[in-house]
């Protein structure tokens, strides 16, 4: 079976999991990786859980090789879905960035076995706004100054395509088949705001894909 349809659903429906206002101030005043990642878990969890064990922070006894998530089979033991995450703050391309989506892939390869799916999930904030943030507001907001360096330079439409094409970079500059994409906008229906701030999540669900579509990362 695939687990894709399940993964894209649940990030599709997931900002139902939070109060009003609780996905903006998450993600304004820390990384909303790990919110997500915890919501996105225990929903598996009560969809497989009859059958999979949903394991959050994952290894096969390397402390330094976790796995975001990991969906195991109860009975056999077996590896059959490994997905990572990874939060983005402001769009900006980074070589830095671009590194860690290959390297969370070589990780998940070294565990996985042939027919493991593999996953990697991109969490971009976009705060859809004309001017920088009050200088006593980022007291409360995670990269206050970098935000604002952002926003500064760049109008909202471009701040949104930005996010789509740094994140393409990405993808090709690994040689990752941009097809194997989805993108998952949340926020949208809740219109979730930090005081005056609103914000989206764009979100990046990619694959699955397989050790034998990554030997070239290796």
């Amino acid at each position: 079976m695939s687990f894709h349809n399940s993964i894209s659903a649940i990030l599709k429906n997931i900002e139902t999991d939070f109060k009003k206002g609780e996905l903006a101030y998450l993600a304004m005043t820390s990384k909303i990786e790990n919110p997500l990642r915890d919501r996105m878990a225990f929903a598996l969890h009560s969809q497989f859980g009859g059958q999979y064990l949903i394991c959050r922070e994952w290894n096969k006894g390397e402390k330094s090789n976790r796995t975001d998530i990991a969906i195991i089979d109860r009975q056999t033991e077996e590896i059959k879905c490994l997905i990572e995450l990874k939060a983005n703050t402001t769009p900006r391309y980074e070589e830095s960035r671009s590194k860690e989506l290959a390297a969370d892939f070589q990780k998940m390869t070294r565990v996985a076995k042939d027919d493991t799916e593999l996953y990697f999930v991109s969490f971009n904030n976009f705060i859809q706004t004309s001017k920088v943030i009050d200088v006593k507001l980022g007291h409360s907001i995670k990269y206050h100054s970098d935000i604002n360096r952002v926003l500064s330079k760049t109008n909202t439409s471009e701040l949104r395509d930005n996010i789509t094409s740094y994140w393409e970079t990405y993808l090709s500059t690994h040689s990752l088949d941009v097809k194997k994409y989805e993108t998952i906008e949340i926020g949208v229906r809740t219109d979730d705001e930090y005081y005056d701030l609103q914000l989206t999540v764009i979100t990046f669900l990619y694959g699955p894909v397989f050790k034998s579509d990554l030997t070239h990362l290796t």
